[in-house]
């Protein structure tokens, strides 16, 4: 099923978040529907409730991530291409909520029918209006509201943009207890139907990250750490766009980390408010 679930949803961990509605780790999921009838067979086979918004989203994809966050809410005979959102539970009844949050912006209340931890449905309320001056993307928020530069690797939703995640929310800080609670118990679900998925989830997220807005996303996963000084394989470094800063890592094989927005790649000093090093181990 899940890999079913994966051809019609596009995307690995969206699948995944109906095996989490099924294992009653999640109330509800929303994802976009695209009409497609056998995406519908297989909620009804499981017995999953739905329902359909009466309004579709245009998706903004940022480029230097390959990945949409935000989006515009328009009427369904809006002339330009879009699709609805289908929430899916065991509970028509939390559906229909889930819906009616979204409609009326109801970010916190939504958050919590997503399964979401008070904390971090509390942090994107409180963020969103800023994050949404731009691409809706939280995580830069995330790593302010980070200390240090060593993070549990369950928490490490910086990912997704290569769909790889035990997370399906933004953390409230890559140290928020209880979403890393909300991983394990993820990947204890993805173990039960998939060991593989389970075990590369598992290594891919212990990683060196660099992550700058509007530049992209860089995950480092062959490397040594010691003290303030990592060496990695230039050959593991994977981006989410190619450019100056994907070249410039591969031409390297070393940081030496000052801060969290401070750090060399090589004799190359970054030192950035929007450019962020992570470690999660």
């Amino acid at each position: 099923m899940l890999l079913e679930l994966k051809d019609n949803l596009g995307s690995l961990t969206k699948a995944l978040e109906i095996l989490y509605v099924l294992a009653d780790a999640k109330p509800v999921t929303r994802q976009i529907f695209y009409n497609d009838k056998t995406f519908l067979d297989i909620l009804s086979k499981n017995n999953l409730s739905f329902v359909v918004s009466d309004f579709k989203i245009i998706k903004h994809v940022d480029k230097t991530r390959n990945y949409s966050d935000k989006a515009l809410k328009v009427s369904l005979d809006h002339p330009q291409q879009g699709h609805p959102f289908i929430y899916i539970s065991k509970d028509k009844e939390l559906a229909k909520k889930a819906l009616k949050n979204e409609k009326h912006d109801d970010h916190y209340s939504l958050g919590r029918l997503l399964g979401y931890p008070d904390c971090c449905c509390r942090f994107f309320e409180k963020n969103f209006p800023d994050a949404s001056k731009g691409t809706s993307d939280l995580l830069p928020f995330t790593f302010n509201n980070s200390y240090s530069i060593n993070y549990p690797w369950q928490n490490n939703y910086s990912l997704r943009v290569f769909d790889i995640s035990l997370l399906t929310h933004f953390p409230c800080s890559f140290h928020c207890e209880e979403s890393k609670k909300i991983a394990l118990r993820n990947l204890s679900i993805i173990e039960k139907h998939d060991t593989d998925i389970a075990s590369y989830f598992r290594q891919a997220l212990k990683c060196v990250v660099i992550y700058s807005e509007g530049i992209g996303v860089y995950s480092i996963n062959r490397f040594k750490a010691a003290d303030d000084i990592v060496e990695y394989s230039p050959d593991s470094v994977i981006p989410s766009c190619k450019n100056d800063f994907y070249n410039l890592l591969k031409r390297k094989n070393n940081i030496k980390v000052l801060g969290k927005n401070n750090f060399l790649i090589g004799n190359v000093k970054i030192d950035d408010p929007h450019t962020f090093f992570a470690l999660f181990s």
